[in-house]
């Protein structure tokens, strides 16, 4: 009993900070506490699918069952994430512009930075841009304004700024955005592989599919990364490219029951069915006896990555946009998180406010300067709560006997004994006895105080008493 006595253990933790992060692939793994391989949600008996999208290890929404995570209650658990492996990786389309730039600034052979981060120039960059997204972009523009035609060669001026030490690969004269397409398309020019090679065209493309992109990106070393503005705890180059695609527990994604007992689920889980269906799809066909045509791999990786990308963000302009069944566009996660609907402005910064009613505003000369007076069914409807006490309890025992149809009446009363609300309308008037304490959420009447506001709600003024 020292720890609960202990005056620290009731004082609450407070945040310093929030810091945005990506997951990475280990981390994934680490929170996750199934690996989801199951499409359908419910068995035969009705319960969930063991390995499905309602696994209960990831928590519980119904009353009576216990999460087998944390055996809380589906009030007070907080859900757990699942995870999806996916038989090939996808990039995560929310960072394609990340994805483009760090392509542009590594060597495409041995994926070292493409200039020397020991230079005097480098190391001013870092030190003047504290900001590593400035930083980032600042790099990635002098590195494409040198032209740099091989990793690691030093040019006729000398120029000790390319010395990278690195492989002296050609590098590409162009690199093609066709991530939604699933790859990244280099591009060379015979000009600088005429020594190399003997060529009979113009040009040589090759298309870097996830996978290739992915261990090119494994293959950029820690200092190179925090060169370039990356920190190895919150954003690597390689995390950009999904392994294993995080699953969002049950609680975040709850089931509607309709009045006849089926199921309604909800869009993200529809979505994440979409996924589990297509990567079983594809991990089938990677594992066939049969030679399968490499057309047909693509084809269901590039589903994959599309299910994956309308999960996160259903408006991408460069993608179509996902239906659920009944024709409508599904609510993508981004979309419940920003905008004026979304989780911050509409559920943190704005409520729903109780004990409160709107009107238009009209003057009445028979009123005192600081009274307004509201139509007598709204005076029914609002209530103000006032504690039983041995000066007022014959008054309450008369709006209680009126109950909540007639004025002046009261709706319900919360006891002290019990702490439970009853409503006056469903009990017996004559039989309540009141006592010293109670709280009788009774009619308004004349002469009790309230919030006047006209928003938007700029000065005192906006909100008098």
């Amino acid at each position: 009993m020292e720890n609960l006595n202990n005056k620290s253990y009731h004082e609450n933790s407070k945040i310093n900070n929030i810091q945005f992060g990506v997951l990475s692939n280990e981390m994934i793994l680490k929170l996750s506490t199934v690996e989801v391989t199951e499409g359908a949600y419910y068995d035969s008996n009705g319960d969930p699918k063991i390995n499905g999208l309602f696994d209960p290890r990831m928590g519980v929404t119904e009353r009576g069952k216990r999460c087998k995570t944390c055996e809380q209650d589906y009030i007070t658990c907080p859900g757990h994430l699942g995870h999806i492996n996916l038989a090939k990786p996808v990039f995560n389309l929310q960072f394609e512009d990340a994805i483009m730039k760090i392509s542009k600034m590594v060597c495409v052979r041995c994926s070292k930075l493409l200039v020397n981060k020991n230079h005097s120039i480098i190391k001013n960059l870092i030190k003047s841009n504290k900001d590593n997204k400035k930083r980032f972009n600042k790099l990635k523009q002098l590195i494409l304004n040198k032209k740099i035609e091989r990793c690691g060669i030093v040019d006729e001026n000398g120029d000790k700024l390319l010395d990278n030490g690195g492989c002296g690969a050609v590098q590409p004269t162009k690199y093609l955005n066709k991530l939604r397409e699933g790859f990244i398309s280099f591009e060379w020019k015979s000009d600088e592989l005429k020594t190399v090679v003997n060529l009979s065209t113009d040009k040589i493309t090759q298309n870097l599919t996830p996978e290739m992109v992915l261990l090119l990106f494994k293959k950029i070393s820690a200092e190179d990364a925090e060169v370039m503005g990356f920190n190895k705890k919150w954003c690597l180059p390689h995390w950009l490219i999904f392994q294993n695609f995080p699953v969002i527990p049950p609680c975040d994604r709850p089931s509607v029951r309709q009045y006849n007992g089926q199921r309604c689920e909800d869009d993200i889980t529809q979505k994440y069915n979409d996924i589990i269906k297509h990567n079983n799809e594809l991990r089938n066909l990677l594992s066939s006896s049969t030679p399968v045509p490499e057309q047909h791999i693509i084809s269901y990786t590039n589903m994959v990555q599309y299910h994956i990308s309308a999960l996160m963000n259903n408006n991408d302009k460069k993608l179509p946009i996902s239906y659920t069944r009944s024709g409508r566009p599904i609510k993508s996660i981004a979309e419940r998180l920003k905008g004026k609907d979304g989780r911050v402005r509409s559920n943190l910064m704005g409520k729903r406010v109780d004990f409160s009613a709107r009107s238009v505003i009209g003057p009445d000369a028979n009123l005192d300067i600081g009274k307004l007076g509201v139509p007598k069914e709204i005076a029914m409807n609002l209530t103000y709560p006032e504690i039983v006490n041995k000066y007022n309890i014959n008054e309450m025992y008369k709006l209680v006997k009126n109950g909540n149809k007639i004025y002046p009446g009261a709706k319900s009363i919360k006891s002290i004994k019990d702490d439970r609300l009853r409503l006056i309308e469903y009990c017996n008037q004559e039989e309540i006895v009141l006592e010293y304490g109670d709280i009788i959420n009774r009619h308004l009447q004349n002469d009790d105080y309230v919030l006047f506001n006209r928003q938007p709600s700029l000065h005192k003024m906006s909100m008098m008493a």
